[in-house]
């Protein structure tokens, strides 16, 4: 909920409880920023509600979650299923492009981040655990693209989960 839906929501409950419960998605919103910002492992963990927040906001960036959109892309996932839909958070959408998973997905952009995202923490993870050069790089990108086709449940064209 942004600033104008929260001062909407003002004339419904109580102002003081609003505020309270904008600073929770503040502080939330907050968590995924410093990830994106600082492209690192965060200090501290996050709680599963903070993970599905932004599995949640990134699957809403991929063509095929628009709302009323239809996609018919060879990449563009149609689920005859909602309880697969949300086993993987609605990431439907393949990733990458002509057989190079890590290329920029136009219409994936929530699942190119994701992909993104897991190669630079995969990355981050190895040079905390003392692992630098060619082998952690390739280490990286092949756990990253693992990571990010098993959130996504996706890889490649033609998906339709059921």
């Amino acid at each position: 909920m942004d600033a104008a839906n929260l001062k909407l929501a003002e004339g419904l409950v109580s102002p003081s409880y609003v505020r309270q419960g904008g600073q929770s998605l503040a502080q939330r919103h907050n968590m995924v920023k410093s990830l994106l910002s600082q492209r690192k492992l965060p200090r501290d963990g996050w709680d599963d509600d903070t993970i599905e927040l932004l599995l949640k906001d990134l699957a809403l960036m991929d063509s095929s979650g628009f709302k009323g959109g239809v996609g018919m892309g060879e990449r563009e996932a149609r689920c005859a299923s909602g309880l697969v839909r949300r086993r993987h958070y609605g990431m439907t959408h393949g990733m990458g492009r002509s057989g190079n998973i890590t290329d920029e997905q136009p219409k994936a952009a929530g699942s190119t981040l994701a992909c993104r995202l897991a190669n630079l923490l995969v990355k981050d993870a190895l040079s905390l655990a003392g692992l630098t050069g060619n082998c952690a790089a390739a280490a990286a990108a092949a756990a990253a693209a693992a990571a990010a086709a098993a959130a996504a449940g996706t890889v490649g064209g033609g998906n339709v989960q059921i």
